[in-house]
């Protein structure tokens, strides 16, 4: 399928952009779910932030 053919095919199938699919070496995750997306960033990352947050 070609870059415009694939172009096409979105623009009429507009629903399939609201459904990533998210994957790395160990998982896939189809749609997006807030709490669910969390395990794709890294545990240290969130802890960091997380901190960041409670000390502003």
């Amino acid at each position: 399928m070609s870059f415009n053919e694939a172009l096409a095919f979105l623009l009429e199938h507009r629903e399939l952009l609201r459904l990533p699919l998210i994957f790395d070496t160990h998982r896939l995750m189809i749609g997006f779910n807030d709490d669910e997306i969390r395990q794709f960033i890294p545990q240290s990352y969130r802890r960091m932030k997380l901190k960041s947050v409670l000390l502003e």
